[in-house]
Parts: structure tokens; sequence; C-alpha cells
């Protein structure tokens, strides 16, 4: 699949078709404004077809990452037309197919963009994960959740709600701190939060300094904070 073809194509078709702001940054259409958390849609080559699924993520950019994480996202089109599409041959010919993912972006992207894209509604997205580990029975553990909680509820200014979060980040540790990524992340909420009863400007200037690297590491716009 030529990747550029599509965005290409993507300008061409697509965008004048989306309401609100966006702009293309291959591998990327982001919904703008980037700021805590960036929402973008990507193709995604099949691995076993000449084609494409069209995903639509939303990420907290103070947790430090090189990566898109799907986690809070969803592919576009899956639950009504199968969300596969098959690459064309030229610009032109993306037309129609074009004209399809419009629709379906404003059907289903918009939509978990509208409910889980921004601070509040991240923080709306990590409780139902929470929620989902737990109804999974016994004690949950995930640190990924536990530090993006962290920072969420001080971005919002909820200082005890970050502590609690930080006390779930302490519990990951203890039952899985001899991997290295999980050492790594609880580090990182005990820095920020250290910084939070010290001062919490301090705390959120150190997740501002986050987001702005993980902007970078994405290749997406500087965030708006």
């Amino acid at each position: 699949m030529d990747i550029r073809l599509w965005f290409d194509a993507a300008r061409r078709f697509l965008l004048p078709e989306l309401p609100g702001q966006w702009r293309v940054k291959v591998p990327y259409l982001i919904h703008e404004p980037v700021g805590w958390t960036a929402r973008v849609v990507t193709p995604t080559p099949s691995d076993h077809r000449p084609g494409f699924y069209l995903e639509a993520m939303c990420q907290l950019l103070a947790v430090p990452r090189r990566d898109l994480v799907a986690d809070n996202g969803l592919r576009v089109g899956h639950a009504t037309v199968g969300g596969y599409w098959d690459a064309a041959p030229a610009v032109d010919a993306y037309e129609p197919v074009m004209r399809q993912l419009a629709d379906l972006i404003r059907d289903d992207a918009l939509p978990h963009f509208d409910r889980y894209g921004s601070v509040d509604g991240y923080l709306a997205f990590l409780r139902e994960r929470m929620a989902t580990l737990a109804g999974r029975g016994g004690e949950w553990i995930d640190i990924n959740v536990d530090e993006a909680l962290a920072y969420t509820q001080l971005i919002r200014g909820d200082l005890a709600g970050a502590r609690e979060a930080a006390g779930y980040a302490d519990r990951a540790m203890d039952s899985d701190g001899r991997i290295a990524w999980v050492r790594d992340a609880h580090a990182r909420v005990t820095t920020v939060m250290a910084a939070a009863d010290r001062d919490p400007a301090a705390a959120l200037d150190l997740l501002r300094d986050n987001a702005r690297r993980t902007a970078k590491a994405l290749r997406l716009p500087a965030p708006e904070l």
C-alpha cells in the first residue's frame, strides 16, 4: 500500500468533508487542537491483504510514549461495513472510498473523540478500563492505567485522586517490579508525585515537558497546554 498516495487522496477528497479543524501529518489525520490529548485517525495497512483498516485513537500525551497506543480507540467502520478497504492505484480511484470514510469518521470516530478525547473524557475511559479489569475477578494490576490516571487527575487539579492512583502504581510495582518497563513507569509516577507534594504547579510543568516530548516523538504538532 502506498501510504503517500492514500494521504494525497485524503487531502483532496476526505478532509473537505469532515467537520472541525484537521491537519495531515503522515501517518495521521489529526483532529485539532492538540492539547493534553491527541485525537488522530490513521490508516493501518493489512498484514494479509493489499488494503488497509482505519483506526481512530485518543492518546494522553502526558504519559511518555514513542508509539500510539490503541487501547483508547476503535476501528472505523468495523461494526457496520467490516472496516477493511482495498488500496487504490491512483488518487482519483480513492474518491468513492474517501467519501465513505468521511461518513464513517463522522459516525464512529467523532463520537468517540467527543466521549473520550478530552482530559475529562480520558478519565472516563480510564475508569471504564478499571471497571473492566475489576470485573475479571481478583485484584487488578495495570501500571499503564495507574500512570495515566495519576497524571489525568493532576491535570484536573485533583491531588487526592492522583495520590490514590499513585498508590495503585505502588501496588503494581510490588507485583511486577521485576519488569523493566514497570520500574520505569513507577519511577516516573514517583518523580511527578514528589513534585506535586511540594508544589502542584511544578508537577504540571513536568507533565507539560512529557507532553511536548511525546508529541515530538509521535510526530504530532506541538500541544497547546
